[in-house]
């Protein structure tokens, strides 16, 4: 939902998907097209989805594992029993509703997302109109694609 709904990707083919098992890791596939051809604007949308996915995971009350060989004198941050009890059951849900997405989002589910995420997120300095030396504000430069309507 994050690549369909981010308006510097192109819906398709953007997919998630476990790829496999590595020694220690489970393996996911994020692929997708930046629509850019600038390189600067590619890595500010890499960075901004690799944020928000970061803040999806621990939404879900989860966290991602690194390998390590350091010795622990402390115990690590416990998962959010909480938050992982609420995934597994809106993942439940979709089970009992026959509508997981995976492998295929629903395509009315796609087409509703198409576009919607905020980007540049507010608070992001590219949001902000640039002063013009007239004195008078300039246009926000806008990054929606000319496939979604000016807001």
């Amino acid at each position: 939902e994050l690549l369909i709904a981010h308006p510097m990707v192109s819906p398709d083919p953007a997919r998630v998907r476990f790829v496999g098992f590595g020694a220690y890791s489970l393996d996911v596939e994020i692929f997708a097209y930046v629509l850019s051809a600038d390189y600067n604007a590619y890595l500010g949308v890499l960075e901004d989805l690799n944020l928000r996915i970061m803040d999806a995971v621990e939404e879900a009350g989860s966290g991602f594992a690194f390998p390590s060989q350091t010795t622990y004198l402390t115990r690590d941050k416990p998962l959010d029993a909480e938050r992982a009890k609420a995934a597994e059951g809106q993942v439940d849900q979709w089970r009992r509703d026959d509508a997981l997405p995976f492998p295929e989002p629903d395509p009315l589910r796609r087409q509703e997302l198409d576009g919607t995420l905020d980007f540049p997120p507010k608070g992001s300095a590219s949001r902000r109109p640039a002063a013009d030396p007239s004195g008078a504000a300039a246009t926000q430069r806008s990054w929606r694609t000319p496939r979604r309507a000016a807001e």
